[in-house]
């Protein structure tokens, strides 16, 4: 949506985003918004009335409406009456207040609703709508997109867009109502006050759209320098490069800051230029009722009327402006929420969960960016049930690549992934059964037992499973059996050497018990006798029926395989 669009097409976008839970609430809240606004405007025109009876006693005498009431009620003192009228108002405003309490309170509800599906649905995104290389390369816009983008769209364009209705509402009903007291005052206030709402607006709206987009801008860039990771961290403090690091920090950080702080001071100018406007208003009504009227009478009605416009009028004709600011400010949020819509629901299943013959790459093609060099050529291999696979190759020669191309962790260019003899498409993949260890585990903080059992809940955890598959992986923890599952694991397993890490690792592979287990390096950080133990729990996997395909450059481990195969310009060759 480009800055020059209506709020139409903000409120289509709204729409787009929002459940139909959410919708329906939106519906609700924006008729309770201007209903709310509408009792603003009765509550005041109510007063304009009260204020002329208390500043002209012969004002019952002139108003038959005012008149009526009194006689009514059957009032006998006008003093009675006006006090009357004072706590009816006061009860009013009271009652009045005290809805928009609650209403406050619905609409926060609401609102944090809508933050938790957006920063849900990013998340959900992140992992379902791409590559392991692509989610990599935009990692380090996670945080921001998954946890400020969303608040930014509330803040920033619902809350705004729901002010901005109904504020509109409050300016129609106060124009409407002057229109019936004082035509002529609604001319004067129309052409005293719209030239200046339209001038600031052309000025500001640009100014804050480009400082919205700029402030988007060094967010990212300064959460990218800052999310280095712990390699990154040691290979700065290694080589003493921590202010180089700092000020390119600094450097964003401080474009973020100004876009931000700039963006506040322009939203402020509105309200300084509309209230220079109103005092020229309340000048010339002096002017006026001194030099040219002979009607003091008329010329105080006016004069409430304009005081009641000042108190009213001024401050919604500032909140449309400055929700238009914000609405321009943060509109980046809503094409950022798009692109995260989530797949239409589909009732093809992402990909089988066994196998029982074989798994097969037919002519399969794959490079990391479109038209650039290939890593893989026209590949053919064959994986039979119960057989186990030995990959070997140069470093960089895409053996890891090749395994996340048969999990579906990375979409080939051409050919087909056959399951079965079935070939797979898109979404499905092979990912249901894989069990799978690669050179880097991934570890949590959390216990043990929530680490083995990766994304189970603590209740639905089987802790004599995750001993047992604890003890076949050879990680044998200090301390009695039934206290394993809970020792507690630092996060990225900082606690742990290297070897613990894969090891744990592998135990989360047994635990899950998939027909097909990867291995990426399993033992490269073990020490020799550990290796042994590893290598026997994966010959008595392999005994057990798991298919296995296994990275590996010792040769112990290669032991194991069927077949070696080696990857050699973009193809693969069986070893003899």
């Amino acid at each position: 949506m480009s800055e020059t669009k209506p709020i139409l097409f903000t409120l289509r976008h709204i729409r787009l985003l929002l459940t139909d839970k959410q919708r329906r609430r939106s519906n609700l809240i924006l008729a309770i918004a201007t209903l709310i606004s509408l009792a603003d405007v009765l509550g005041l025109s109510a007063m304009v009335p009260v204020l002329m009876l208390a500043i002209d006693k012969s004002f019952l005498e002139k108003s038959s409406k005012i008149r009526w009431i009194y006689e009514f009620i059957h009032f006998h003192s006008e003093a009675h009456f006006l006090i009357f009228l004072v706590m009816v108002i006061l009860v009013f405003f009271l009652l009045k207040n005290l809805l928009a309490i609650l209403f406050y309170r619905y609409t926060r509800m609401n609102a944090l609703s809508i933050v938790s599906s957006l920063a849900a649905r990013c998340y959900r995104h992140h992992f379902r709508a791409g590559a392991e290389h692509s989610f990599e390369h935009h990692a380090a816009q996670l945080s921001d997109k998954v946890l400020f983008t969303p608040f930014h769209f509330v803040t920033g364009v619902y809350f705004p867009v729901i002010n901005l209705i109904s504020e509109l509402v409050v300016v129609g009903s106060l124009l409407l109502v002057f229109g019936m007291y004082k035509p002529l005052l609604l001319l004067f206030l129309c052409g005293l006050f719209i030239p200046s709402f339209y001038l600031v607006n052309r000025y500001t709206r640009n100014r804050v759209f480009n400082l919205g987009r700029t402030s988007s801008y060094y967010r990212e860039k300064a959460t990218h320098i800052l999310d280095f990771g712990l390699p990154g961290f040691i290979d700065i403090r290694v080589h003493r490069a921590e202010q180089r690091f700092f000020e390119k920090f600094r450097l964003y950080q401080e474009g973020f800051t100004s876009a931000g702080i700039r963006t506040v001071s322009f939203q402020l100018i509105p309200g300084r230029i509309n209230e220079i406007v109103a005092l020229l208003g309340i000048i010339l009504l002096v002017f006026y009722g001194y030099f040219l009227s002979d009607n003091p009478g008329d010329v105080r009605v006016t004069a409430a009327l304009l005081a009641f416009s000042i108190f009213r009028l001024i401050p919604a004709a500032n909140r449309v402006l400055q929700a238009n600011l914000h609405i321009k400010a943060h509109h980046y949020s809503i094409k950022r929420l798009l692109d995260c819509e989530e797949p239409e629901p589909t009732e093809q299943s992402e990909g089988p969960e066994n196998f029982s013959q074989s798994i097969a790459l037919r002519k399969l093609s794959f490079s990391y960016h479109r038209n650039a060099h290939k890593v893989f050529d026209a590949v053919d291999l064959e994986i039979v049930r119960g057989t186990c696979l030995g990959i070997v190759g140069a470093s960089g020669s895409g053996k890891s690549t090749l395994l996340k191309l048969i999990m579906g962790m990375e979409q080939a260019d051409s050919g087909d992934i056959l399951c079965d003899g079935t070939p797979l498409h898109a979404p499905q993949n092979l990912s249901g059964l894989c069990g799978y260890v690669s050179q880097e585990p991934f570890l949590f903080q959390g216990t043990l037992a929530e680490n083995v059992a990766l994304g189970q809940a603590p209740g639905a955890v089987d802790l004599p499973r995750v001993i047992e598959c604890l003890k076949q992986a050879a990680f044998i923890p200090a301390g009695p059996e039934v206290e394993w599952p809970f020792l507690e694991i630092e996060d990225r397993g900082n606690n742990l050497s290297e070897g613990q890490k894969q090891r744990i690792s592998l135990a989360r592979a047994m635990y899950f018990d998939r027909p097909l287990l990867i291995l990426d390096e399993p033992t490269s950080a073990l020490d020799e006798q550990t290796e042994m133990q590893v290598l026997q729990s994966i010959q008595n996997l392999r005994k057990s029926g798991k298919t296995i395909i296994i990275i590996a450059h010792r040769g112990r481990m290669l032991d194991l395989c069927d077949k070696i195969y080696q990857i050699t310009n973009q193809q693969l060759q069986q070893q003899p």
